[in-house]
């Protein structure tokens, strides 16, 4: 699903696509884990 927003004047001023389909979701959440990990890894060092 995708969720758009106009203005007044029937310009787009929000746009925002969501991920999908939930293998895509679960691929996601490995990744910003791993990034986290990478990022707690880093500010004890």
């Amino acid at each position: 699903m995708d969720i758009i927003r106009w203005d007044e004047a029937g310009r787009i001023c929000d746009f925002k696509v969501m991920v999908r389909p939930l293998k895509a979701i679960h691929l996601l959440q490995q990744k910003m884990a791993a990034m986290l990990e990478q990022t707690k890894d880093q500010t004890k060092a």
